[in-house]
């Protein structure tokens, strides 16, 4: 090999060492440069569902029995999210760290349904159920994903959805009667007001769609004059009632019962006149979803008249003074 030959040969050699020294350097410091990563820790954690009616009463607002169509606002708190992950450092070593919370969602099953469904809180919304029905609302809380990736965290609170199923606490409220009291006596009737509940009474009925659904009425009077009354459907609400104290109570579910036999004339009565007296039934229906109109309660709306002329009407026994008779 002449030494031309020898030179190249070394020369090669040596830009060969080069090269591979500067490889091995830069592989050495990208491995050294590399960042760590994240793995997760302990299972994330949050607080219980907070759940509250949107009605104040009746109390307590986080009752677990609701009325048909009553609300609840649903919410978890952001600030009671646990979720411990690790960073692992370049040399193994692990750090803790905390990762934040993500998106939550919300669903509901059974006797209910929620709006909205993504973020920290929503609003249940009780069905119009037939009869009483379980209600649960989960909310399904994610991590932020930006460290150590964990499983979800599904919370649920369960609730029960009552019906009406009764009426009590009947009380007379006031007469305002039909007119001017006579004399002269023409006309014969009453008109009074009476407060009931509607129960169950720890649940809120005030969203819930009412109604009288009151049959005809065949009134025979005493003069012979046959009466035919034709049936009729009264919508009506219940609602919360401020009783005056001390102390004062806000009571749910109260309804203002108008009841009036309405004016007929004294001569229904016959000559001379009789007592008499006819009863009206009342069935109370409320609106169910999936079952259209369903009776929770009869009642009876009596009318009874004295030989006097006088009337007066009643609400299930309970009676209001005697009216009457009027001009």
């Amino acid at each position: 090999m002449n030494r031309n030959q020898e030179f190249i040969r070394r020369q090669i050699i040596s830009v060969g060492l080069v090269a591979f020294f500067c490889l091995h350097l830069g592989v050495v410091l990208l491995l050294a440069s590399s960042p760590g990563y994240y793995l997760p820790a302990d299972p994330p954690s949050i607080a219980s569902i907070l759940h509250e009616t949107v009605e104040d009463v009746p109390t307590p607002k986080s009752r677990l029995d609701i009325g048909i169509y009553e609300a609840v606002q649903l919410s978890i708190d952001p600030a009671t999210w646990i979720d411990l992950d690790h960073y692992v450092e370049q040399d193994g070593s692990l750090t803790p760290t905390y990762d934040s919370m993500g998106e939550v969602i919300w669903t509901a099953n059974g006797a209910g349904a929620v709006y909205p469904t993504v973020g920290i809180s929503t609003l249940l919304i009780a069905e119009g159920v037939s009869a009483d029905s379980p209600v649960s609302a989960l909310a399904t809380m994610f991590d932020s994903g930006t460290k150590g990736s964990d499983q979800p965290v599904i919370l649920q609170v369960q609730m029960q959805v009552r019906v009406p199923n009764a009426i009590q606490g009947v009380v007379l409220r006031d007469n305002p009667g039909l007119g001017m009291v006579g004399p002269p006596n023409n006309q014969i009737g009453a008109f009074s007001r009476f407060w009931y509940q509607i129960t169950p009474a720890n649940v809120n009925f005030a969203l819930s769609p009412l109604r009288e659904n009151i049959p005809a009425v065949a009134i025979n009077w005493p003069d012979g004059t046959n009466e035919n009354v034709a049936a009729r459907v009264v919508p009506f609400n219940c609602f919360n009632l401020v009783i005056l104290g001390p102390p004062a109570l806000l009571v749910p579910n109260m309804v203002l019962d108008n009841i009036s036999s309405g004016l007929r004339p004294v001569a229904r009565l016959g000559a001379p006149a009789v007592a008499f007296n006819y009863n009206v039934p009342v069935p109370l229906e409320y609106q169910a979803n999936n079952a259209g109109w369903v009776l929770f309660a009869n009642t009876n709306h009596p009318r009874e008249y004295d030989a006097t002329l006088r009337a007066r009407v009643g609400l299930n026994g309970v009676w209001c003074g005697w009216q009457g008779p009027w001009r």
